[in-house]
């Protein structure tokens, strides 16, 4: 009997602990929300003398690129926020100008609420909610869709531009820096990203919300993939636009 009796001792608190966790939840998550944003931006490729834009002639090349993404918001605290986006870029620099289309791809992005989540407010229509992401595995694949753009008829040879303006830099004459916009050529692109994303949106129904998102990449490294240079660029952007959220949020607990 006292066999039997400190069996049940030993295995009736474990039951219970199984039935505790198996039962299920009187408040079921909410799935995430599906936000969608554009924006544009300023883009420095080459930020340093050391990690300079090695195709180009000169230290940097100056970016302009325009966003359309897609990530995923949640309505807890912390939570997993992957993106992907669709870039233009255009660019310039003194060895000429390229028209850059690419994918933005971020698996690895972790988000917090800087105001309450949606899961711990009875109402969330008519709040402001505001998150804060760290990306820590963004990659951007992309390539340049106009190598023969754009026409500059001051630059009838672009070859021979880059090399005269390369002679000129390496001699340390003067560099006639209004040629910029003149064709590239081919080239192609892979970079490692870590951005920093800040969203704030008005929830004006349960299921949509509207505001806006600032991001920050204070760096990133990008490889040529189709020019034998084995170093990297040193990139920083900063992007602003609209964003808008959809879907419901946190239930309330039955």
């Amino acid at each position: 009997m006292s066999m039997r009796t400190s069996s049940l001792t030993v295995v009736g608190p474990i039951l219970c602990a199984l039935g505790l966790w198996a039962a299920p939840s009187t408040t079921s998550a909410a799935p995430p929300r599906h936000e969608v944003h554009v924006g544009v931006g300023w883009q420095n490729t080459g930020a340093s003398r050391r990690f300079d834009w090695e195709p180009a002639i000169q230290g940097s090349r100056k970016d302009v690129p325009v966003v359309a993404g897609w990530s995923l918001v949640g309505n807890g605290r912390v939570y997993w926020a992957p993106f992907a986006r669709l870039k233009y870029t255009n660019a310039w620099s003194i060895g000429g100008a390229v028209n850059l289309l690419g994918v933005d791809l971020g698996l690895g992005g972790l988000g917090v609420y800087l105001t309450r989540p949606p899961e711990s407010v009875e109402r969330a229509t008519g709040r402001w909610f505001a998150t804060f992401t760290i990306n820590f595995a963004n990659v951007r694949l992309g390539g340049n869709v106009a190598p023969n753009r754009p026409k500059n008829d001051r630059v009838p040879d672009p070859d021979a531009q880059r090399e005269l303006a390369r002679e000129q830099v390496e001699t340390g004459m003067p560099t006639d820096h209004t040629l910029q916009r003149y064709p590239f050529g081919s080239y192609a692109y892979a970079e490692l990203a870590f951005p920093l994303q800040v969203r704030a949106w008005k929830q004006v129904r349960d299921d949509l919300g509207v505001g806006f998102f600032f991001e920050a990449m204070p760096f990133g490294l990008e490889w040529s993939l189709d020019r034998k240079r084995s170093r990297f660029a040193q990139v920083y952007t900063v992007l602003v636009g609209p964003s808008v959220t959809f879907g419901r949020g946190a239930p309330r607990a039955r």
